[in-house]
């Protein structure tokens, strides 16, 4: 009876560790992800560098020179560019890291976008990131734009030691958000580049994204779809004539929406 017993329960063990397992489903949280913290800007902040340029604008044109150590009083911020007045200077604009305040890449989808809610941040974490309010453009029936302009675009060291004056392209550089009217959540993020980037390794290195083979390629953009560079988003590459290997715009756009 005893031996009889010992065989049902082996049997019963058996069984049990047959049973398929019941499959856990990560469920994606509904709704846009709680925003990250924004740092306020200090009243007041030391030069890093031994010396950085001053300009009248983001990017604009250079007109004097801060030295290290010299202090200044911050008053706001435009993208990585800060408003600042000291002794010398009123209201005008030096690179923020190099006066300390953290770099913000604008080019990096992770800026924008919560992987693990796989929606973009609320459009006024956004507005406050970037230090204006934009303006709205192309609105239509479902969904409206807004551009981002005045951001001074553009790598640092490429513009520190060289300023341009004349500028024959007429071209607005900035960031564009679609935003839809039903719930007002950010269905795509369009980042210009200041200057045309040539080949897709180049355009990843600057959004800070691994150098994958894209998805598909064709006379106008290169596309990788979602999960091959970040989970839920497409990312494009637009190019900046048809088959050229310079891109002007990056863009990252919503899986599903």
């Amino acid at each position: 009876m005893l031996r009889f017993l010992k065989y049902c329960l082996f049997i019963g063990i058996f069984v049990l560790a047959c049973q398929p397992k019941p499959v856990v489903k990560h469920e994606v949280p509904t709704g846009p992800p709680p925003s990250p913290v924004l740092k306020a800007l200090p009243d007041s902040a030391q030069v890093l560098v031994d010396k950085e340029n001053v300009r009248e604008s983001p990017n604009g044109t250079a007109f004097g020179t801060l030295h290290k150590n010299e202090k200044t009083y911050l008053m706001g911020h435009l993208g990585n560019w800060i408003i600042f007045h000291n002794n010398r200077f009123d209201s005008v604009f030096v690179w923020g890291p190099s006066v300390g305040i953290s770099y913000i890449n604008i080019y990096n989808p992770l800026t924008y976008y919560d992987t693990t809610y796989q929606q973009f941040y609320r459009f006024s974490y956004l507005q406050k990131l970037l230090g204006v309010s934009g303006k709205t453009i192309n609105d239509e029936q479902q969904s409206y734009q807004v551009f981002f302009d005045h951001l001074g675009l553009g790598s640092h060291q490429e513009i520190v030691m060289e300023v341009t004056t004349e500028n024959t392209e007429k071209i607005q550089h900035g960031i564009t958000l679609t935003i839809r009217k039903s719930d007002s959540l950010i269905s795509r993020v369009d980042v210009d580049y200041l200057d045309p980037v040539k080949g897709t390794e180049k355009a990843l290195s600057i959004s800070n994204l691994k150098n994958h083979k894209p998805s598909s390629q064709t006379d106008s953009e290169v596309t990788w779809k979602p999960g091959i560079l970040v989970s839920g988003l497409i990312i494009r590459l637009e190019r900046k004539e048809w088959k050229s290997s310079f891109f002007r715009t990056i863009s990252f756009q919503k899986e599903r929406f």
